[in-house]
């Protein structure tokens, strides 16, 4: 097939000499000098059908992952954030604001993530689960004025459940930022130490008084279910506030052999 003029994601592909392997690494079918994702189950099932040749190369799944494994349910949709970033990206497009385009591919990325894991008992790469949280953080800052994430990514040589980490922050968010005991400046970090990987999720400072706290980490409250939900992973999970204030959550998961 000659390629007329292939454009993908504003790179024109006739330059890339590379095209093939590209295609063949992202799961993409050149078609009618078409670039066509196979991300969509429904987009590779009609392609499968029609039992196009050379196809073999691309029957390891969509993606990376195995299509019979993928995820089918919703369960790991938040409404009111999908509704609230896309009301936030709608403002910065009308406003001609210079993050819209990212926020649009940060949304579509994440979105894609959700839909490729949600409802799914896996164990997920700490990079793809950190490149998700990087466009829920990006996401957050948006709508939150005062909200600012910072990554200090010092191991992703782990595997873990695909939206832990996004429920750590969610809570986080909601019973910190949102309630304005603490500033909006959250750090997510990752590191080696000793046999474990450790992940923390902390705020700087703030205030959260002891009925809240004593509230939080009640055998019903918000932080002990995460707190009980990383042990049941096998993980060593706490959570304190520093003398200074604001929160800190550790989570230690043993090293993989």
């Amino acid at each position: 097939m000659v390629l007329q003029h292939l454009i993908y994601d504003g790179i024109d592909m006739n330059m890339n000499r590379n095209v093939e392997k590209f295609v063949q690494k992202e799961k993409f079918l050149i078609m009618d000098d078409q670039l066509i994702s196979l991300g969509s189950q429904h987009i590779w099932n009609e392609w499968k059908s029609k039992d196009l040749p050379d196809l073999s190369a691309l029957e390891d799944g969509i993606a990376g992952e195995n299509p019979k494994g993928r995820g089918t349910s919703m369960e790991n949709v938040n409404s009111h954030f999908i509704f609230n970033a896309l009301n936030n990206i709608k403002c910065a497009v009308m406003l001609q604001e210079e993050n819209a385009a990212n926020l649009i591919d940060n949304f579509s990325k994440y979105l894609r993530y959700v839909f490729c894991y949600s409802g799914r008992d896996v164990l997920v790469p700490a990079g793809k689960v950190l490149d998700c949280l990087l466009c829920y953080g990006d996401l957050q800052e948006a709508r939150f004025e005062k909200l600012q994430f910072e990554y200090c990514v010092g191991t992703t040589d782990f595997t873990m459940p695909p939206f832990y980490m996004e429920e750590v922050v969610y809570v986080v968010i909601k019973e910190f930022v949102m309630e304005k005991t603490c500033d909006g400046y959250l750090i997510v970090e990752t590191e080696e130490e000793a046999n474990q990987n450790v992940i923390k999720i902390q705020t700087l400072s703030g205030i959260c008084s002891h009925e809240k706290w004593e509230k939080l980490m009640g055998s019903s409250g918000k932080l002990s279910e995460i707190l009980s939900k990383g042990k049941r992973h096998g993980y060593a999970v706490s959570a304190k506030m520093h003398e200074k204030g604001g929160v800190c959550i550790r989570i230690a998961i043993p090293c993989q052999k």
